[in-house]
């Protein structure tokens, strides 16, 4: 739901915001968050808190009355993102070989371990791309290109960027292990 969301709000609110007013959007936020956050409450506190983040901005916008609120919470979600990479990085505990192990039946050597903590760099920079563009589609006039960037753009970047990255694990870092 959390994935749909994401790739939905945008879109929703640029078409929401043309029917209604603001104040109407930010309670229908409300209303909904809350909801969401109750459903997800008896899962335990962490599954309730993305629709927490909902319910945060839908007040905020509601106070505030302004559009600027709704528009940051993909960059909001971005940065938060991009700072667990950067974390994960630099404390030199890698999020990527978390959930490989987490996932996977298989054990890491040393030279796997290495790659994958290398390839952390790799996603701490592409997420701070991404944030960059988050950053200029917030701060931007167009907002064509807010709602094309915070519900397809990111995502077609992140998407490239794990294709590239598979391409170099098969095609390079597997093909120099296996002639070593």
């Amino acid at each position: 739901m959390n994935t749909v969301l994401a790739f939905l709000y945008a879109p929703l609110i640029f078409f929401a915001l043309k029917t209604f007013d603001i104040k109407t959007v930010s309670l229908v936020i409300l209303g909904a968050s809350f909801i969401w956050t109750l459903f997800c409450l008896k899962n335990g506190i962490k599954s309730a808190l993305f629709p927490l983040l909902y319910f945060c901005v839908g007040l905020l916008t509601f106070l505030l009355d302004s559009f600027m609120v709704l528009k940051i919470l993909p960059l909001v979600i971005t940065a938060f993102i991009t700072g667990i990479f950067c974390i994960s990085y630099f404390k030199k505990e890698s999020i990527i070989l978390t959930f490989a192990k987490r996932f996977s039946k298989q054990e890491f050597d040393a030279e796997q371990k290495e790659y994958i903590q290398k390839s952390t760099l790799f996603w701490v920079i592409i997420s701070l791309v991404n944030l960059g563009l988050h950053v200029y589609a917030y701060l931007g006039e167009n907002i064509n290109f807010w709602v094309f960037y915070s519900s397809i753009g990111g995502y077609l970047i992140l998407i490239l960027a794990g294709l590239a990255q598979y391409l170099h694990k098969q095609y390079i870092f597997e093909k120099r292990r296996s002639t070593l």
